[in-house]
């Protein structure tokens, strides 16, 4: 709850949270109190029979959490929140089109659209749980926010945040005229994913120095990369290279701002630690790596400005800031699919001094001889494309003149091969 509040997808008072145990006991956050504070011994309990148990009044939505779960045994958390751009969605009475991001479609599954009531009725009540048993796992509320349902809260949570996210693309894309391209094989990033649990596995030895800061480092940028909102809880994908034929990189379905050293992948000469699985990135990264002798480091993420770019035909015009042509150079787009599918492509494409691709539909890739470069890249691209958008609801967008991009090419890119 606490983290719903800072990542900005409540506010102080809104939002609650049902956590249904192994026992049954349903464990419920409190009405009426501050979300950035709250604390495990205000949480009440629900037990088989009814009884309420706690310090404090129960949240008032709290019957609309028990008859989700009641309708869905399958389920065991109920989640409700009320971020910015879903709540925007619920005032227009639709859901964002989250196929327009094959991976987040496929994790969220169907959303529906519950008919409003008044908070904390059985009325409103009955229309979630009548969403919910026609088999979505997420209702927008109309005039109200969303709830969520998962067989964890952290699944809920995840689901929320994918999307808001979506939501935010769907706005930005729509406010600034431009319509989104959907993949013809949605399904193509699954090989990917086939093919690192493929893999052989080793046996681990001792971490050498180097291996160590490569983890510890991993950590560090992929933490910062959520709470920069450049990537969500599960989608950042960030790799270091240790020797010539290892790196490092960030472990699949494990929190990006909790994310510990040791849930880190160490791959060798092909081959992944024993008992881990990588990021679905790991046979793209290895084949750069393999390719290229001067990168050292690599990060896939999909910030939410950047993909507007991505999931629609505009081409991002790099030419309008000194920082962003320097940093980026250009910003090819490559079709859906490409890195999952033929990592050797991707590789052909980038170097240092080429060292961006965007994936339609899909993510940013950033590349580069160490992790402040990549990183640096990343939130380049990001805040360049949010500023695009920005200047164009104000006036006409004037870009960089031919002789300042002279200028920055004789500084910056003279003598370069």
């Amino acid at each position: 709850m606490r983290r719903t509040y800072a990542q900005g997808m409540t506010t102080s008072s809104g939002g609650n949270i049902t956590l249904r145990d192994e026992d049954g006991d349903q464990w419920v956050t409190p009405s009426a109190n501050d979300k950035a504070t709250v604390s495990q011994d205000l949480i009440l309990k629900v037990d088989g029979q009814g009884k309420i148990e706690g310090k404090k009044p129960i949240s008032s939505e709290y019957p609309f959490h028990r008859r989700v779960l009641e309708t869905r045994p399958d389920l065991n958390a109920v989640y409700h929140a009320h971020p910015k751009a879903i709540v925007g969605f619920s005032f227009a009475q639709i859901a964002p089109d989250m196929k327009v991001i094959p991976k987040y479609s496929d994790y969220v599954g169907r959303i529906n659209v519950a008919e409003y009531a008044c908070p904390g009725t059985e009325d409103l009540a009955g229309n979630i749980a009548k969403e919910f048993a026609d088999g979505c796992d997420a209702a927008i509320l109309s005039n109200h926010g969303i709830v969520t349902g998962a067989g964890s809260v952290e699944e809920a949570f995840v689901k929320t945040e994918l999307i808001e996210r979506t939501a935010r693309m769907e706005i930005l894309a729509k406010s600034n005229g431009l319509e989104w391209i959907y993949p013809d094989h949605p399904d193509a990033y699954k090989n990917a994913a086939r093919q690192v649990l493929l893999m052989e596995e080793y046996e681990p030895e001792k971490p050498s120095e180097k291996e160590l800061e490569a983890r510890t480092l991993i950590c560090k940028w992929a933490n910062r990369a959520y709470k920069k909102n450049l990537c969500g809880t599960l989608d950042g994908s960030f790799a270091m290279r240790v020797t010539k034929n290892s790196f490092v990189i960030t472990p699949a379905n494990v929190d990006r701002m909790n994310m510990q050293p040791d849930d880190c992948v160490l791959i060798r000469a092909g081959k992944r630690e024993k008992g881990k699985t990588p990021d679905d990135s790991a046979i793209l990264f290895q084949t750069i790596f393999d390719t290229h002798a001067d990168l050292n480091y690599a990060l896939m993420a999909s910030p939410v400005s950047i993909m507007v770019f991505a999931i629609t035909d505009r081409d991002f015009p790099v030419k309008v800031i000194p920082e962003s042509y320097q940093m980026l150079r250009e910003l090819p787009k490559m079709e859906f699919g490409t890195w999952q599918n033929d990592p050797r492509k991707v590789a052909g494409q980038v170097r240092e001094n080429r060292p961006v691709v965007l994936f339609r539909n899909d993510c940013l890739l950033s590349v580069g001889r160490s992790e402040f470069k990549s990183f640096d890249r990343l939130e380049v691209a990001d805040y360049t494309a949010q500023s695009i958008f920005d200047s164009e609801m104000i006036g006409a967008l004037v870009p960089l003149s031919k002789q300042a991009i002279k200028d920055i090419e004789d500084k910056f890119f003279k003598g370069e091969v």
